[in-house]
């Protein structure tokens, strides 16, 4: 199994290669049907705080109230529920640097479980459907 991190925004480019959605944010958007595992999203009060203490609080109250273990047994839950060898823990923030899924991925490193940002392979232009003809 493989595991991404990846933001809501990215739902097509996600679909289109068939990784499995697992959302990590509190409350998820209308679209997402997918599963949510809530024990990786920060609480909506935490998100009001200044960086320093939303990081201390999230290092403690959310990562700290369960196991790399405990979370990847579920993960793989939902992957072999689904039947996908892909999935990706999805949140609101499209910049990864900006957003607790970077916290998680590290998490998640620490115990040799390693997780990478999903990015869309851009498509190559499409070519116009005719050519300039030359003026001179």
């Amino acid at each position: 199994m493989k595991i991404y991190t990846s933001y809501f925004g990215n739902s097509r480019a996600l679909t289109k290669a068939g990784v499995l959605m697992i959302g990590i944010s509190r409350f998820p958007p209308k679209f997402f049907e997918g599963p949510s595992i809530f024990e990786l999203a920060p609480f909506g009060t935490m998100l009001k705080l200044p960086p320093v203490e939303y990081d201390k609080m999230f290092q403690q109250k959310i990562l700290g109230s369960t196991t790399q273990r405990k979370m990847f047994e579920l993960i793989k839950w939902y992957s072999d529920k689904m039947n996908k060898e892909e999935v990706a823990l999805c949140c609101y923030e499209k910049n990864p640097l900006e957003c607790h899924r970077s916290d998680v991925a590290k998490w998640f490193a620490k115990e040799g479980i390693e997780i990478e940002e999903f990015y869309a392979k851009k498509e190559e232009p499409k070519k116009p459907v005719f050519e300039q003809q030359s003026l001179f």
